[in-house]
Parts: structure tokens; C-alpha cells; sequence
């Protein structure tokens, strides 16, 4: 895919985007359900929520990223980073995004990064 790949941190204006990530990466799933859509999107918000409150519980000190292609917001990549270890907590993109070698370039960055480190 052409466009330069970037992160930057994730701000309190980024909710709506990762909701909707979140539900983008989740809808054919929750269809198969064969619920009414408002139960689908009802469920998926609650979900999103519930998830998120949990990583800020579990990850305090994780760094959250939006991943763009070029200026646009197109996934999320969550981080957990202290002195011994980096772990990945999340990593998603949305659905015209995926299998681009994008999520590889992402980690092949996290595991640099970590061999840098030692």
C-alpha cells in the first residue's frame, strides 16, 4: 500500500475513531449473531468500553498510538514498555488496511526497537 505508515499518540479526541475501530474489527463476528443491528452496535459499544477500561487497569503506563497512513487515522497499536520488557497489547487496523504488510511493518518497529534495548 503506498502512503507513508506513522504513530502518534492517542488522545481523548480519538475515542470516537477507536470505537469504531473497535466495532470494524469485530462486526462480522457479532453478525453471525444474528442479532437486530441496534443490539449488534449497543453490544459492541459496551464491549469497547468494558475492553478499554480494562487495558487502562491492567496496562497504566501503556502507551496508546493511532496508526495513520499518511494524515489519516487508519488503527491503533498499544504498547506496554518498562525497564525489563515490552509487550503488545493491541494492535488493530481497520478493514481496507489489513493485509498490506502494514501490522508486519508495526512489529518488525516494536521488535527493533526491543533488540535496541537488549
Amino acid at each position: 500500500m503506498d502512503g507513508q505508515i506513522t504513530l502518534r499518540d492517542a488522545t481523548a479526541e480519538d475515542l470516537p475513531f477507536l470505537a469504531f475501530l473497535y466495532g470494524d474489527t469485530r462486526r462480522q463476528e457479532v453478525e453471525a449473531w444474528g442479532w437486530p443491528p441496534e443490539q449488534q452496535t449497543q453490544f459492541l459499544e459496551m464491549q469497547f468500553h468494558v475492553r478499554r477500561q480494562w487495558y487502562r487497569t491492567a496496562f497504566p503506563k501503556a502507551a496508546e498510538h493511532i496508526v495513520c497512513h499518511d494524515a489519516a487515522a487508519v488503527g491503533h497499536m498499544m504498547v506496554s514498555r518498562d525497564e525489563a520488557e515490552e509487550e503488545l497489547i493491541d494492535i488493530a487496523l481497520l478493514g481496507d488496511y489489513r493485509n498490506h504488510g502494514i501490522g508486519t511493518s508495526l512489529l518488525r518497529g516494536l521488535f527493533q526497537e526491543c533488540e535496541a534495548r537488549g
